[in-house]
């Protein structure tokens, strides 16, 4: 009898610590659950997401912005388009016949090409004789 006496003392102090320690676990559940369910936001909270940005005013900057931004936005299209119309045979650069044969005997001859050059030159000439010295332009063209 002794030993059941000590074990339902035993329980009891087991189940009363429990109790003590458990209970202020679940003792504000429902008034936290209530006040979670109604909780509103406060007043500034509510304002900030109401009020909407100040209007800008225009300036005499914006529309000069936005008619060169019109303006870009066409020599985009524009650009795009001569980019897809390009025809499979045009070649990348051709000379005029008569500046490529005044040029062509300055090609492998370097003192024929400064000859060209020392009596003064036009971007023409000087473009046809860049293309027929150099390879890798030629190699980019073909």
């Amino acid at each position: 009898m002794m030993r059941f006496e000590r074990w339902l003392w035993r329980a009891g102090v087991a189940g009363a610590v429990a109790l003590s320690v458990a209970a202020p676990a679940w003792a504000g559940y429902r008034a936290l659950d209530r006040e979670w369910e109604g909780y509103e936001p406060g007043e500034f909270y509510r304002a900030q997401l109401a009020s909407t940005p100040p209007e800008r005013p225009q300036t005499a900057g914006d529309g000069a912005f936005e008619a060169q931004k019109a303006r870009l936005e066409e020599a985009r299209r524009r650009w795009a388009e001569a980019l897809e119309a390009g025809l499979p045979g045009e070649r990348f650069y051709e000379p005029a016949p008569e500046v490529l044969e005044r040029v062509r005997a300055a090609a492998d001859d370097p003192g024929k090409a400064q000859a060209l050059l020392a009596d003064g030159f036009d971007l023409e000439t000087l473009e046809a004789l860049a293309w027929v010295r150099n390879p890798g332009i030629r190699a980019a063209e073909d």
